[in-house]
This record gives structure tokens, C-alpha cells and sequence, in this order.
């Protein structure tokens, strides 16, 4: 088998997946607070799970795409009233 456990530093495959989708999620969370005003660091965070997730259940990856995606996700936030700030 190709995957080491010990190379992962004892990381099962599940677990790796969890890191990764962690990771995406704090990246589009830095690109919203960079980018929009009014956003916290914990709803930009919930946003970059959500938006992430969206982008995986439409096998997109590109910046552009992550865009749109962001700011519908916003909207739906704003729309919902939930707390951005």
C-alpha cells in the first residue's frame, strides 16, 4: 500500500481528509477577511467551510468559481440573518 501512516505522522486516511478540508476552509476564510468588510474571523470561517464543501459538490476548483460561491453563500448569510459581525 502506497499510504504510510508513519509518514503522516500516524494520520489515518479519514483524519488526512479532515487536515486537508480544515486547511481550504482557513484559506477562504483569510480571503473573505481580506476582501469583504463586516466579517468576523468566526463567520469567515463557517463560510469558508460552506463554501468549500459547495465547491466539492460541484468539482470546482478555480478562484473564480470560489468567488461567486462566496458571495452567495454571504447573501443567503445576510438573507438568513445570521451573524456576520
Amino acid at each position: 500500500m502506497l499510504f504510510d501512516k508513519e509518514q503522516m505522522y500516524g494520520l489515518d486516511i479519514p483524519k488526512v481528509i479532515d487536515v486537508i478540508y480544515y486547511y481550504e476552509a482557513c484559506c477562504t476564510a483569510e480571503f473573505i477577511l481580506d476582501n469583504w468588510e463586516g466579517i468576523c474571523e468566526d463567520a469567515a470561517f463557517e463560510i469558508g467551510y460552506e463554501v468549500r464543501a459547495r465547491m466539492r459538490d460541484e468539482g470546482t476548483s478555480s478562484g473564480e468559481d470560489e468567488m461567486i460561491i462566496i458571495e452567495k453563500v454571504i447573501a443567503e448569510w445576510k438573507e438568513n440573518g445570521y451573524a456576520l459581525t
